[in-house]
């Protein structure tokens, strides 16, 4: 790169102007806006005394950021859904310390989007990638982390990272992919018989109930409405998750600050009162799932406001693809497609490096070929007539 590049590393998003950062966030990426952002550190989520400690790598031409890579300094894995235990366990074993380690990701936010966040309008891209990458690694090794970890980057972005000896690791999420559905009853249509069934016998039973459901967006959501959805995060981790990640005071100021990109599905009953909700974030094509609960146990009105909701505003509103959030074998059974999800890794220990590469090769190898049988036995019938044809 030019001499007039400048690398500067940040422990806050308190310096940085939202006009300027915006310019290097894609449009279908909610998760790295900063006001986003601002909301997770000013709410003490991440930050200082977490196991998210901000370590913001920005590069400047002219005193204007042109790039960034959002790391992290991790002294645990929680939050990161790239699961690396097995790893940390080897390491311990052998008498090594496994944390800190740095990561590039979006903390406790389980969806694929750019993690190498630059202008468009910026010549020799390549070049400004790998001055970046170089830059981090040799910051992580100086600060005596033991690796650096990319997660949940695009397939495209993969060639960065492997020209920069990253191993990639490859897993997999269950995605709903918009195939030019018209309507609901259109999505049906591409299910196998026995799916388009159950799916219309859980939404039947909620439309028989006495509840009410409505989706809301934009300024239709109330900004005291966060002390509803609070209520149903800290029951839901209550029951299945221990200690919740995020604090109240997130979820407070995204209600202020963030409702132009949040969509809510809510669950009354019939005095009015909110009972069951998902919180979501919506890119410019695609949706994203989040956080989901409720203070009342209804059969099927955890698939209604998650999943069925949430494709029919997708249909509607002509968006590409909904990502429901990580793990969950039900989705697949209601027509969601298993996609891949990629991941870098580097480690330090040399021989921990060459270990867990071909560790990673094989994995690879396995989830390709695993990915490729779970479609072909999808309830979409697409993925059978395709894997039926000679």
């Amino acid at each position: 790169m030019s001499n007039d590049l400048e690398l500067k590393w940040l422990d806050s998003f308190s310096e940085i102007e939202e006009d300027d950062w915006n310019q290097l966030v894609p449009d279908d990426n909610p998760f790295y806006h900063l006001r986003f952002l601002k909301a997770l550190e000013n709410s003490r989520s991440i930050g200082a005394e977490t196991s998210w400690q901000i370590r913001l790598l920005l590069a400047y031409k002219d005193s204007k950021i042109i790039a960034a890579l959002v790391n992290f300094q991790k002294w645990d894995s929680y939050g990161e859904y790239i699961f690396d235990f097995e790893w940390a366990q080897a390491y311990q074993r052998a008498g090594l310390s496994y944390y800190p380690k740095l990561s590039l990701a979006i903390p406790f936010t389980p969806t694929t989007g750019n993690r190498i966040l630059i202008q468009e309008n910026i010549s020799n891209k390549e070049q400004l990638v790998s001055s970046l990458l170089e830059e981090a690694v040799q910051y992580a090794k100086a600060e005596g982390h033991s690796s650096y970890h990319i997660l949940f980057h695009t397939e495209e972005e993969d060639a960065n990272f492997q020209r920069t000896k990253f191993s990639q690791r490859l897993t997999h999420q269950y995605h709903w992919i918009n195939r030019g559905y018209q309507s609901f009853d259109d999505y049906l249509a591409a299910l196998k018989k026995d799916k388009r069934k159950s799916i219309r016998k859980e939404r039947e039973s909620i439309r028989n109930s006495s509840l009410q459901i409505v989706i809301l967006e934009k300024d239709q959501i109330d900004p005291e409405l966060w002390q509803v959805y609070w209520s149903f995060y800290q029951n839901t981790h209550s029951k299945k998750w221990g200690q919740a990640y995020l604090r109240k005071e997130f979820f407070q100021e995204i209600f202020q600050t963030f409702r132009d990109h949040l969509i809510l599905v809510l669950a009354k009953d019939a005095s009015g009162k909110p009972i069951a909700g998902t919180l979501n974030f919506r890119g410019k094509n695609i949706l994203f799932g989040r956080y989901w609960g409720a203070v009342e146990d209804i059969p099927n009105l955890h698939f209604e406001l998650c999943y069925y909701q949430l494709i029919d505003y997708a249909i509607a509103n002509q968006l590409e693809k909904f990502e429901a959030g990580a793990q969950g074998e039900h989705k697949y059974l209601r027509g969601f497609e298993v996609v891949p999800i990629y991941s870098s890794h580097m480690f330090f220990n040399s021989q921990a490096n060459q270990s867990i590469a071909n560790y990673l090769d094989r994995e690879c190898e396995n989830t390709k070929l695993a990915i490729e049988e779970w479609n072909l036995k999808s309830p979409l019938k697409i993925f059978r007539e395709e894997g039926a044809k000679p």
